[in-house]
């Protein structure tokens, strides 16, 4: 019997977040800990965060089971393989893991409507060969009959996982830090939060890109191309700054507030309610 245990829930205007772990496995000859997080971008799309903590080796299997009406494509691009699932003649979904050595594959399952009914359906199944603990990231980027299928690649960073995802009218970063380190980085981005989703708009050569909006959780400063975007003397929960006009505004668990970026005392921002909360 595998007793779970439930770490984070957060459900917010922008966002909904859950954490949590399991013990099934640690019976094994090579125990192993499956931490999962999922970080749900309402109106967009979901990211799922797979650990496995252990130091022998396992085959990993993430399986997702769809519809019996549900087509599957697998494609393979630069070295990494996707899957496109279609309902009927209509994209519905894109799912993406960005691992070398992992690969997707489509197998027969079978799909229940109501009780005492059973029909065959797909099921896409993601396996890995891991060694040790391993991270994985999982995208699943819902499509309408409208827009083209989304570009999504890893991009090289230290202390963590990162990757680009663009889309018809933006590019999105999206980075979860090695709970072994204490920051990530990238090209554009340093961060100590577990958790980093920026989202900039499209550019071309006469227009620049811009920072529209800003999810971070567990943390205290984030930097973007250089420059010191947010800073907190004590960790954040979480804050999300969304573009309004020249403005953002900022929403932590203390408050909202309208201002301009960058924030380098969050901490005195919301003194205030961080006081009224402690009386």
């Amino acid at each position: 019997m595998s007793n779970s245990e439930r770490l984070s829930w957060l459900n917010e205007r922008r966002f909904t977040y859950v954490e949590g772990k399991h013990h099934g496995y640690e019976t094994l000859a090579a125990p192993a800990t499956h931490h999962r997080s999922i970080l749900f971008l309402k109106h967009d799309y979901w990211v799922i965060g797979d650990r496995v903590n252990s130091t022998g080796a396992h085959e990993l299997e993430l399986r997702f089971h769809f519809p019996a009406d549900a087509a599957s494509e697998i494609e393979f691009a630069e070295g990494n393989s996707q899957t496109l699932v279609k309902g009927g003649k209509k994209p519905g979904l894109q799912l993406f893991n960005p691992s070398q050595t992992g690969r997707w594959t489509r197998e027969n399952g079978q799909f229940s409507h109501c009780y005492g009914s059973r029909v065959a359906a797909p099921v896409c199944v993601f396996s890995l060969q891991s060694k040790g603990s391993t991270e994985l990231l999982t995208l699943l980027l819902p499509l309408t009959s409208k827009m083209s299928p989304f570009d999504v690649h890893e991009v090289e960073a230290i202390g963590g996982r990162a990757i680009e995802i663009t889309g018809d009218r933006f590019h999105d970063f999206i980075m979860l830090r090695d709970e072994q380190r204490n920051v990530i980085e990238t090209v554009r981005f340093v961060s100590d939060f577990k958790w980093t989703w920026a989202r900039f708009s499209r550019s071309d050569e006469a227009t620049p890109a811009t920072l529209m909006e800003l999810v971070v959780m567990d943390g205290q400063h984030l930097q973007v191309d250089g420059k010191e975007v947010l800073k907190s003397t004590r960790p954040i929960k979480y804050v999300v700054a969304t573009r309004v006009g020249d403005h953002f505004r900022l929403e932590t668990p203390e408050g909202a507030v309208d201002l301009s970026l960058p924030v380098h005392d969050l901490e005195a921002l919301f003194a205030p309610a961080l006081r009224q909360m402690e009386v």
